[in-house]
């Protein structure tokens, strides 16, 4: 399980007459970041400044960033503060700033940056992602009703249901509740139904909900 970004976001300010503009995304690889960064600077090539950072992997392994011609530490650090602090994994922040004439001071920058980073953050969504197991399932229409209640009590995501001589359904269920769910079916089913298909796989959720 871990924290990244549900899709690009973006939102901007302005301080002290310069504009910030955080950009954020989801990144699978380095070479997906180090994309998303070049994409951004193309499209703010007339910015004084294109600052970022990424982070990659689940525990972190790889973690960049870039002042890009700032003072040494007032940008690229605080993007990826505000990152860690999220416990954010395989994203990426570009923090753009278009200079207002006024010097910030680098507490100032560190300020600023950190924002961006966080407007960026809050407009792409942070979901977390988890491993569940997707279910097909078949049974007789005798179990429907209470494997249906069973099934809307415990919250259990259904993806899909059809009706045939069975009734059949396809179910997400967390990693972590798998054994007591087949504990529980076993129990109100007497065991009589079949599992054609079992596949483990990774889901963002957001506000504990299945976003695919």
């Amino acid at each position: 399980m871990y924290r990244s970004l549900l899709d690009r976001g973006h939102d901007e300010f302005e301080e002290n007459k310069s504009r910030f503009i955080g950009y954020a995304a989801p990144c699978q690889s380095e070479d997906e970041a180090l994309s998303f960064i070049e994409e951004i600077k193309k499209k703010h090539s007339d910015a004084r400044h294109n600052c970022y950072a990424y982070i990659i992997g689940e525990n972190m392994g790889i973690q960049r960033y870039s002042d890009d011609k700032e003072p040494q530490g007032s940008a690229g650090m605080p993007i990826l503060d505000a990152m860690k602090k999220e416990e954010l994994v395989n994203a990426c922040i570009v923090v753009t700033r278009y200079f207002g004439g006024v010097l910030l001071g680098k507490a100032g920058l560190y300020r600023a940056y950190s924002r961006g980073a966080q407007v960026g953050i809050k407009a792409a969504k942070i979901v977390i992602i988890k491993y569940f197991y997707h279910l097909k399932l078949s049974y007789d229409y005798s179990l429907h009703g209470t494997l249906s209640y069973y099934i809307n009590t415990e919250k259990i995501y259904v993806k899909k249901e059809s009706f045939t001589d069975k009734v059949n359904i396809e179910v997400f269920i967390e990693e972590e509740n798998y054994d007591k769910f087949i504990e529980n079916l076993n129990d109100i089913t007497s065991a009589n139904y079949t599992l054609p298909m079992k596949e483990k796989v990774l889901l963002k959720t957001l506000d504990g909900k299945i976003v695919e």
